[in-house]
């Protein structure tokens, strides 16, 4: 219904498979997601645009991936929540993440892509890992208010992910 309050948590289920279906270029959208949620809950002062174009930056994203996990961290651990251990989940992340990515740029086979691509989706199971303990901040923060569904933004985000990962395989095949 509109204006009915919804959520900030995200059903794991979907947004494993929104991981998977887009060869794991859904996590710009996640981080993304998160920090507007973030701003707009907690009334926090950031650019929104640089945080998320950031993530395309080399090492700057690296930066901005630890922040938001620091920035989770604070939120568990104010509502007496068990932390992430981002000493693990940030080098296993940027290990898939950046594997994923130069595989990508080097594929000459649809068997090399198809390897990139699933360097990529792993590198979302440490976002997962988070996402299942941010769950348990929003319900502790906002009750049993019920989940909000699919965005339209979140759609085209996972449709243009779909075509740029899944025509990449197409393109090196």
């Amino acid at each position: 219904m509109p204006g009915e309050e919804r959520s900030y948590a995200r059903p794991l289920g979907r947004t494993a498979l929104f991981f998977v279906v887009s060869g794991g270029y859904y996590q710009f959208y996640w981080f993304y997601r998160n920090w507007k949620d973030f701003k707009e809950y907690l009334n926090l002062d950031f650019n929104l645009a640089f945080r998320t174009i950031g993530l395309f930056v080399p090492f700057l994203n690296l930066y901005l991936v630890w922040k938001q996990f620091s920035e989770i961290n604070g939120l568990l651990e104010e509502a007496g929540l068990d932390p992430c251990s981002i000493r693990t989940l940030h080098p296993v992340w940027a290990g898939f993440f950046f594997a994923g990515n130069r595989g990508l740029f080097y594929a000459k086979t649809w068997v090399d892509a198809l390897c990139a691509i699933a360097a990529l989706i792993l590198s979302c199971v440490p976002l997962l890992v988070v996402q299942k303990r941010l769950n348990g901040y929003w319900r502790e923060v906002q009750g049993d208010l019920p989940p909000r569904g699919v965005s339209k933004g979140e759609l085209a985000a996972v449709a243009v992910s779909c075509l740029l990962t899944w025509g990449e395989l197409l393109a090196v095949g």
